[in-house]
């Protein structure tokens, strides 16, 4: 039996699901609130967004043919946690597809400039990063929401941090201040 329930959390109350056992009742809702939020809309989402989805929905796939228990559970968490990120942020006014991100790098507390920031899918951590377009402090560039490895690259040194979850305040830009080494 599921029952409405309020989602709540420390940036306020998001929307209403029900609550649901399993995981993969919670992302067929998380999946039908999505497409009823772009549905609303008169914009259409960029490419990178539908990108984004397909993804998802590629890790689906894989989660139903896999016979490993721990990875297919892993797949599902990743997914859960990436619509529930889009679908809190395309709940919110006036937050558009895109978050207007900031990046700034510090270290014991001040600003240290330099940094070449990037972002992977935090499912895919370890992989190629997605620069931003302008290097810290702060690094800026619009990004879909979503749950990320964020990536500090200066001179050859690489350091990878995570998960972040961009766009979960719902608001058109967010700012994350990061301790570098």
């Amino acid at each position: 039996m599921t029952r409405p329930v309020t989602i709540s959390g420390e940036y306020g109350t998001y929307y209403r699901y029900y609550y649901l056992n399993n995981r993969s009742d919670r992302i067929a809702v998380l999946t039908t609130r999505l497409e009823e939020l772009i549905g609303e809309r008169t914009d259409q989402p960029p490419q990178t967004y539908i990108i984004g989805v397909q993804r998802n929905a590629e890790l689906l796939r894989t989660a139903a043919g896999t016979t490993d228990a721990r990875e297919r559970e892993s797949l599902l968490e990743a997914v859960e946690g990436d619509l529930e990120t889009r679908v809190i942020h395309l709940a919110a006014e006036p937050a558009g597809y895109q978050v207007q991100l900031s990046v700034v790098t510090q270290r014991d507390g001040r600003t240290v400039n330099g940094y070449r920031v990037g972002l992977v899918p935090y499912r895919w951590r370890g992989g190629t990063p997605n620069f931003l377009r302008s290097e810290s402090s702060p690094a800026r560039d619009s990004v879909d929401p979503g749950r990320y490895e964020f990536v500090f690259v200066h001179g050859t040194a690489e350091t990878r941090l995570g998960p972040y979850r961009v766009g979960i305040t719902g608001s058109p830009s967010e700012s994350f201040f990061v301790t570098v080494p």
